[in-house]
């Protein structure tokens, strides 16, 4: 039943945890280099947070290793109060529609500043990462979301992320994908490591189960 595809059993929440646990100690023997996190990044003055939730479609970033096999990859972000949300992560792994879904708390800590959020994985007492929206279309048709995390030794972890409202917004020419890596290097992002990630027309999104 669509109700069925929607359940997640507990020991598949239990090892999702695990997955995640691990993938950032992987991350944290394995970081990024450099000496720390960029100074030259500049978020958004103001957000929308009535038109930014909604479903983001994952189009390119620089992600964690354990997702590089991914594809169909979504984002379902939602409101649960004026400062606090659920982004709701699935994508196809190993030919099986949200074979990886998790479900993300996000914080914004100051209504002021919108552009500057943070997230934890699972519960909201886990340890948080950055969430930074640097841009936004017009239309809300896409976004450019930043994280950077210093770590001792010289070292960082970062990603980016290239979100759209329609899954194939770079095939269709939607997106100038090579502004926004201009715009980044400026901001002294390593745009090097950013890849598509594949949103081919036949994938299966779990929010509606529907073919797009």
């Amino acid at each position: 039943s669509k109700q069925g595809l929607h359940r997640f059993p507990l020991q598949r929440h239990f090892a999702m945890a695990r997955k995640v646990a691990a993938a950032m100690l992987m991350l944290l023997l394995n970081p990024a280099s450099g000496s720390s996190c960029p100074s030259g990044i500049k978020v958004l003055d103001d957000v929308d947070m009535k038109r930014y939730p909604g479903i983001w479609y994952e189009v390119a970033s620089e992600n964690l290793s354990f997702l590089s096999g991914c594809s169909c990859s979504q984002f379902d972000y939602k409101m649960t109060s004026a400062n606090t949300y659920d982004d709701h992560f699935s994508c196809t792994t190993g030919g099986k529609p949200s074979g990886i879904s998790l479900t993300l708390k996000g914080q914004i800590p100051d209504l002021s500043k919108p552009a500057v959020q943070k997230e934890s994985p699972l519960s909201s007492w886990l340890p948080t990462a950055p969430y930074l929206i640097l841009e936004v279309g017009k239309e809300y048709e896409y976004a450019v979301v930043y994280a950077c995390v210093a770590l001792p030794f010289g070292s960082r972890v970062e990603t980016t992320y290239i979100f759209a409202r329609d899954p194939q917004a770079l095939t269709k020419k939607l997106i100038d994908m090579d502004g926004i890596k201009s715009r980044l290097t400026a901001m002294g992002v390593d745009v090097s490591l950013i890849k598509t990630v594949p949103q081919p027309s036949n994938c299966t999104y779990p929010s509606d189960n529907l073919v797009v």
